[in-house]
C-alpha cells in the first residue's frame, strides 16, 4: 500500500486525521502546567583549590587525586571529573539521581568535612566546596548610588533593606555585594 497515493485518493480521511491531531495537539498544550520556576535540583558541586607556582602534572599529584580520592568515598557519588592547570584544581563532583533534594545539603557538608581532614595538601592549599548551591537564581537585583552619603550611612541603610528584604514570604537568601 502507498501511503501517498491512499493520502491523496481519501484525502478527506487525510484531512480528518491531520485536523484531529492538531486539535488534539493544541487541548493537549493548553492544559499543560506553567511554572517560570519549576524545580530543578542542582546535583553537582566544584571544589577549587589554588596551588600557586604550580604546574598542572604537579597540581594533579599533590592535590587533584587527593580530592578525587575523598569524593569517592561518597556512597552517592555518580561522577567525579577533574581539570588541572597551573597554580589551580578543578573537580566537580556529581550526585546520583536518587539522592533526594533534602539530603543534598547533608551530603554536601559531609564532603566538605572530608575536605577539611585530607593529609598531606601542600602549605597554603586549601579545598574549597562553594558551588552547592549553584541551582540558586536570583529574582531580583536591586543596584543603589549614593551622592553625598558616607560609605557606613550607605551600609546602614542597606542593611536595613536587606531586613525588610529577607521578610518577604517567598525570599530566601537576600546577598550585598
Amino acid at each position: 500500500m502507498n501511503l501517498a497515493k491512499f493520502s491523496i485518493d481519501k484525502n478527506r480521511i487525510t484531512f480528518m486525521v491531520l485536523l484531529t491531531i492538531i486539535l488534539m495537539g493544541l487541548v493537549m498544550y493548553s492544559s499543560l502546567s506553567r511554572d517560570s520556576m519549576p524545580p530543578y535540583t542542582v546535583r553537582v558541586a566544584t571544589v577549587v583549590s589554588q596551588c600557586p607556582g604550580a604546574g598542572p602534572e604537579r597540581v594533579e599529584q599533590l592535590v587533584t587525586d587527593k580530592i578525587e580520592k575523598v569524593a569517592q568515598e561518597l556512597p552517592e557519588l555518580k561522577e567525579v571529573t577533574s581539570t588541572s592547570r597551573s597554580g589551580l584544581s578543578v573537580v566537580n563532583v556529581t550526585l546520583k539521581d536518587e539522592v533526594v533534594p533534602e539530603k543534598m545539603q547533608a551530603v554536601w557538608d559531609r564532603l566538605r568535612r572530608k575536605l577539611n581532614t585530607i593529609q598531606g595538601l601542600p602549605q597554603g592549599v586549601q579545598p574549597s566546596l562553594k558551588d552547592d548551591g549553584v541551582g540558586d537564581v536570583y529574582g531580583i537585583v536591586v543596584g543603589l548610588t549614593s551622592d553625598g552619603y558616607s560609605y557606613a550611612e550607605m551600609k546602614e541603610y542597606v542593611d536595613d533593606i536587606k531586613d525588610d528584604l529577607i521578610k518577604i514570604a517567598d525570599a530566601a537568601k537576600v546577598e550585598i555585594g
